[in-house]
C-alpha cells in the first residue's frame, strides 16, 4: 500500500493503516505534520517507507517505533523528525536487514539491529550527530554515505567507523576522506568505494 498527499484526512486514515496486521508493503508520504504511531504493530509488514512523519518518545527520550514489526526486512525513512522530548532515534528491530535514512531530525541515533546488512545514510550530520548500536553488527556487508557537509568534528564521524567496523564493504565521498585523519578502527573492511569507484582495497588486521 502506498499513501501519499494526495489523501485528505490523513488523521482519520491513519488508525486503520497502522491497524492493519495483513500489510507486507507500506509507503507513506505526507506533510510534517503526520504523526506515527508511539510503537507500530505490523506483524506482516516486511518493508517500510516512511516520508515527513514526527516521532515520539517511547522511553528515555528515546523515539523507538519499530520493534514490534516482526518480520520487517526494509525500513526507509525520510524527512523525519523528533519532537515533544524526544532526543534519540532508535531503530530496534530484530530481524531488520536493510536500512535507508535521508534527512532526519535527531540529536542523535541508535541501532539495536543484530541482522542489519546494508545501511545507507543520507544527508544527515554524521559530523555533529553520534551513532551508537547495542550490538555489535555482525552481519553488516555494506554502508554507503552521501551528500554530507563537512561541517563538525571529525572525531563524532570516526566514533561512526567503531560502530560499524565489521562492515566489509564502505562506500562514501573524498570530501569525508579530507576530513577524517585516518580509518585505523575498521578490522575487517574489504573494499572502500569512493563515489561509485573502487580506488582502495584494504585488508586491515586490528591492533587491539
Amino acid at each position: 500500500m502506498g499513501v501519499g498527499r494526495a489523501v485528505q484526512n490523513l488523521s482519520y486514515v491513519l488508525p486503520l493503516i497502522f491497524g492493519s496486521h495483513s500489510l507486507t508493503f507500506l509507503e507513506l508520504s505526507y506533510g510534517r505534520n503526520a504523526k506515527c504511531p508511539k510503537s507500530l504493530h505490523l506483524p506482516a509488514l516486511r518493508t517500510l517507507h516512511l516520508q515527513f512523519f514526527n516521532f515520539f518518545a517511547t522511553h528515555n527520550h528515546c523515539a523507538d517505533p519499530f520493534p514490534n514489526c516482526h518480520v520487517l526486512n526494509t525500513l526507509v525513512l525520510s524527512g523525519c523528525s523528533l519532537i515533544e522530548d524526544a532526543q534519540v532515534l532508535y531503530m530496534s528491530n530484530q530481524t531488520l536487514s536493510n536500512l535507508t535514512i535521508c534527512y532526519i531530525s535527531t540529536d542523535q541515533y541508535s541501532l539495536s539491529t543484530p541482522n542489519l546488512s546494508s545501511f545507507t545514510i543520507r544527508d544527515c550530520p554524521i559530523f555533529q550527530k553520534s551513532l551508537s548500536s547495542t550490538c555489535n553488527l555482525s552481519f553488516l556487508q555494506q554502508v554507503n554515505m552521501y551528500g554530507f557537509s563537512n561541517d563538525g568534528e571529525a572525531s563524532i564521524f570516526l566514533r561512526w567507523l567503531q560502530v560499524l567496523s565489521n562492515v566489509k564493504i564502505l562506500e562514501f565521498g573524498y570530501s569525508i576522506i579530507e576530513k577524517i585523519q585516518n580509518v585505523s578502527d575498521f578490522s575487517v573492511l574489504s573494499h572502500l568505494y569512493f563515489d561509485y569507484t573502487i580506488i582502495w582495497v584494504v585488508e586491515y588486521v586490528s591492533r587491539c
